[in-house]
């Protein structure tokens, strides 16, 4: 796992995980909603919403709920390209309950829109590599700063969202 500056004054948060399935699987666990309410989001955040109309233009929304029930956060992914099963191209925004944009709850400085790609791509054994990039989108050089400066969180983000996606692989099998 990593986080990269991909030069050009644009940030570039990069996060791969190889895990023990074959890519046909992990690209219908990232696409159909019936397995990404049981592993999508940070370790502790359980998915109270997920509705998913996967096309381009579409959108992955969902809500996910803070630890101890604590307040919800509402995504959601557009899709700008889907090219099954090697690669996603979503606009990621925090929303609310209607699918809108909103700014993040916790971080009124970070991007609006940011550009997310997800990579699927064969490993030995049966098992597919996980290559997650996002960059801001439209997004002043303040804005900028604030999503970098959050990489370490995001990092940790990805990492726990990882596990619980390991954690549900091993329910399939």
């Amino acid at each position: 796992m990593k986080s990269t500056d991909a030069g050009g004054g644009e940030s570039a948060f990069v996060i791969t995980r190889v895990v023990d399935a074959p890519r046909e699987l992990v690209w219908r666990m990232y696409t159909q909603a019936d397995h990404l309410k049981n592993w999508f989001g940070p370790k502790g955040f359980p998915m109270t919403h997920c509705s998913m109309d996967l096309r381009v233009g579409g959108m992955f929304h969902y809500c996910l709920q803070m630890p101890g029930g604590g307040s919800e956060m509402w995504g959601r992914w557009i899709f700008r390209a889907i090219e099954p099963p090697r690669r996603l191209v979503t606009v990621t925004s925090f929303s609310d309950a209607e699918g809108g944009v909103t700014r993040h709850p916790l971080a009124p400085g970070w991007p609006l829109h940011m550009l997310g790609e997800t990579l699927f791509d064969d490993e030995a054994d049966g098992k597919t590599r996980i290559t997650v990039t996002t960059t801001a989108l439209d997004a002043s050089e303040a804005e900028i700063a604030t999503f970098k400066g959050g990489f370490a969180s995001m990092t940790q983000g990805w990492s726990g969202t990882f596990q619980q996606f390991s954690d549900y692989l091993a329910t399939l099998k």
